[in-house]
């Protein structure tokens, strides 16, 4: 644990008595949300539930429906959804607010991809170490960890250097359209921390992603004989898998990217062909999407992509749309103050605050970083390499680490702490 001593010592060690003290009932509540299935558009089945759990921790709650503005945005993100989804509201949160003090705002989302394989999905079920179940990682044990930080400052008796929001948005695997709803509606807030399983490390920029379809329709050469739609498929399949290389190259020279092993991907799926057994495809189809850095903007990024699948002598038989996700890229400061501060917390609490880098994996912090003034961060407990699995689950331990990480982080002890060692 970091060196700490006197009044920011005894604080860290109340935080880990309390926490301790509640592991199952935290551990509880967890596996309580995970049992809602809120696969999208069913994110309104948690919202009982977490309006009364939010209350309990001293939060007002308010559902607000989308913005009427929307639909008509430049960010918004066609519903992936094969009916039209009825409007969700998002569950906005406060504690009393204190005048003069600077807002933190939290964003989490309530929804979570489909059961797929996992073998437990709705569960819950905590097994002494951690909580199995769809959401448990992305990012229900994020919410449970919040509140819990938010409870435990009050039962102690800590002082909130901060006053302290929480978006609960809907929508967010598909796109963020309620994290830009809530945008939509006002946000002000000095500082946001957008909850996601990076292990307790402090992120402050993730890589872009564009979701798209390619077709390839069969043609008849000279002498009559169907030419396979599926060639015309891998040979596009090829030419994006050249274009993610040389992305990649190009990764090693990007401000927060330096140092990642894979800070981008293609994802190839839904490879079909349309024929029956022993005849020639008509059609041969695929969805994919690609990551891209700051280093290029969306529609630069689209127009790559663009170029690259209808490029070549099979063009003409190609055709190309948007579907899905269309996330920019995102970089912040990585010495801004609310990540020093942060930072600062993760030592206090006993953690590695980790090298000042940005995230692998996309999500809303891309929407509050442009749409909003607030220093924009990511963050929270459990492993982006479970969520979305078949096996995702959450180590109830790094819970509690982040939850005495936001504690330290928003009562001030960890900077008390950083002060204390800056004078020795």
């Amino acid at each position: 644990m970091a060196p700490v001593t006197g009044a920011a010592a005894s604080a860290r060690r109340q935080v880990r008595l309390w926490s301790e003290r509640h592991r199952d009932r935290i551990a509880e509540a967890i596996g309580t949300l995970v049992r809602v299935p809120t696969v999208a558009p069913d994110e309104p089945l948690a919202a009982g539930l977490l309006t009364g759990y939010l209350q309990g921790a001293r939060f007002t709650v308010r559902s607000e429906p989308p913005h009427s503005g929307l639909l008509g945005h430049p960010d918004h993100t066609p519903s992936a959804l094969p009916e039209p989804a009825p409007a969700r509201p998002n569950l906005r949160a406060a504690l009393p607010r204190v005048p003069g003090l600077p807002t933190v705002l939290f964003s989490a989302h309530t929804d979570v991809l489909p059961a797929q394989r996992h073998p437990e999905p709705w569960s819950g079920r905590f097994d002494g170490v951690r909580v199995h179940g769809r959401g448990s990682a992305d990012t229900k044990g994020n919410i449970v960890m919040l509140v819990e930080a938010v409870r435990c400052l009050h039962e102690l008796g800590l002082p909130m250097r901060a006053n302290v929001e929480l978006d609960l948005v809907s929508d967010e695997q598909a796109g963020g359209n309620g994290a830009l709803s809530t945008l939509l509606h006002g946000v002000h807030a000095q500082e946001v921390v957008v909850l996601k399983p990076t292990g307790l490390t402090v992120h402050h920029g993730h890589p872009g992603c564009l979701g798209f379809e390619v077709e390839a329709q069969a043609a008849a050469d000279g002498q009559a004989h169907r030419v396979d739609a599926v060639d015309a498929c891998l040979a596009a399949l090829d030419r994006l898998r050249a274009l993610e290389r040389r992305w990649l190259e190009q990764a090693a020279g990007c401000p927060g990217f330096e140092r990642a092993a894979r800070p981008l991907e293609l994802d190839v799926s839904a490879l079909a062909a349309d024929a029956s057994h022993w005849s020639t495809p008509d059609r041969c189809g695929f969805r994919a999407t690609l990551g891209f850095l700051p280093d290029r903007t969306r529609a630069e990024a689209a127009a790559e992509i663009e170029r690259t699948v209808l490029t070549g002598a099979d063009a003409e038989r190609l055709r190309l749309s948007w579907r899905g996700i269309r996330h920019d890229a995102y970089l912040g400061a990585s010495d801004g103050p609310a990540a020093e501060q942060l930072r600062a917390a993760v030592r206090w609490a006993g953690g590695a605050p980790g090298n000042a880098a940005a995230w692998q994996a996309s999500c809303d912090a891309r929407l509050y970083h442009r749409w909003s003034p607030a220093e924009t961060l990511v963050f929270g407990c459990g492993d982006q390499r479970d969520a979305h699995s078949d096996h995702e689950s959450i180590d109830v331990g790094q819970v509690l680490d982040g939850l005495a990480t936001l504690v330290g982080h928003l009562s001030g002890a960890a900077q008390l702490s950083r002060s204390s060692r800056a004078g020795t």
